[in-house]
């Protein structure tokens, strides 16, 4: 791909008096937006770390992987990776099975020659402007599919995921990557 990519990353805490417990980092073709959680005031997390240390170790290693790994590689196999090596730093630590341990939604993109690829897991949305200025808006369905204030509970499908042709002016999704 010969076109520049602009990335355009936001995040603040949800709270002003907590530290913030999202994650956002772009790394050449590749970018990454992770929204943390973990149980609410002051109930117990499961975690001595916390819900920023999580989000950090998290995106980091997504985004590390996501920069270093072939084009091919499908999104939801270096979070799959990322996640093992997240939860192999705190295992012998942390209740790592407690409902309040830390989690997050997140967002990954990765534009290659002739393709963008993407993976959207929770209430957080992709933007994609193409070359014409057309804008496309893409979302987790399943958040669309569960009553309003319901707990997301363990996916039984993927979220969104997807690949976009990006020699055509206006990207839509062609095909899912290959596994």
């Amino acid at each position: 791909m010969n076109r520049p990519v602009l990335w355009r990353v936001a995040t603040m805490p949800g709270d002003p008096a907590r530290p913030n417990e999202d994650f956002a980092g772009v790394l050449g073709n590749c970018a990454i937006l992770l929204d943390g959680s973990g149980a609410p005031g002051d109930l117990p997390t499961g975690c001595v770390h916390g819900v920023p240390w999580f989000v950090r170790q998290l995106g980091a290693r997504c985004l590390a992987q996501m920069a270093a790994g072939e084009l091919n590689e499908p999104l939801d196999g270096i979070l799959a990776t990322a996640i093992a090596e997240a939860d192999a730093l705190h295992r012998d630590t942390c209740d790592l099975q407690s409902p309040g341990t830390p989690s997050s939604v997140l967002v990954m993109a990765r534009i290659g020659p002739e393709t963008l690829d993407w993976l959207v897991l929770g209430d957080v949305a992709l933007v994609v402007e193409d070359t014409s200025g057309g804008i496309e808006v893409i979302t987790d369905q399943r958040m669309d599919a569960r009553p309003h204030g319901s707990p997301m509970s363990a996916p039984s499908s993927p979220g969104a995921t997807g690949r976009a042709d990006t020699r055509s002016p206006a990207p839509t999704p062609a095909r899912p990557p290959k596994r």
